[in-house]
């Protein structure tokens, strides 16, 4: 089961597959979150029906990149406490986000003291060896973090939270 993660004393969160907008509010409205949120979306037409449908437009201190989130963590330069990644393209997330070039940058970009987490789904035999895959990758990475797994409300939903 997922516990909420206390973030009320970070300042800096990066949302890599923003979507609409839904974990932009639970950090605000459930977690207290009160700092400055960049989020990537690859997709204008999703942040569009974001600001009709769920008030996106309305939300404080977020800045949206509109670009791949590959592309953004080995471009951005600042440092983050937080990073959630939430990269699914219908239930599944695109290998290239697996690798660990991609991971390296999300060490890069992770503040000393911040916490990473990361979405994975595991519902068939394929998401599973890869995700066994990624744990090792992880591992290999992360050297001085915490990484743990959470399930989510979803048996097939894990979280990878890592704690650096």
């Amino acid at each position: 089961q997922l516990t909420n993660p206390d973030v009320s004393s970070f300042q800096k969160a990066l949302l890599l597959g923003f979507g609409a907008g839904s974990v932009a509010q639970i950090l605000q409205q459930e977690l207290g979150f009160e700092g400055i949120i960049t989020g990537v979306e690859i997709d204008p037409k999703v942040i569009e029906l974001g600001g009709v449908f769920f008030g996106l437009n309305k939300a404080k201190n977020l800045r949206i990149e509109i670009c791949d989130a590959f592309d953004f963590v080995f471009n951005e330069q600042q440092k983050y406490d937080l990073i959630i990644v939430d990269l699914f393209i219908d239930h599944h997330i695109p290998e290239k986000f697996d690798q660990i070039e991609f991971l390296a940058q999300l060490d890069r970009l992770l503040k000393e003291g911040g916490m990473l987490l990361y979405n994975r789904m595991s519902n068939s035999f394929n998401d599973k060896t890869r995700i066994e895959s990624f744990r090792k990758t992880c591992a290999d990475v992360f050297k001085a973090a915490e990484v743990s797994e959470e399930f989510n409300l979803h048996p097939n939903n894990i979280i990878f939270h890592i704690k650096k």
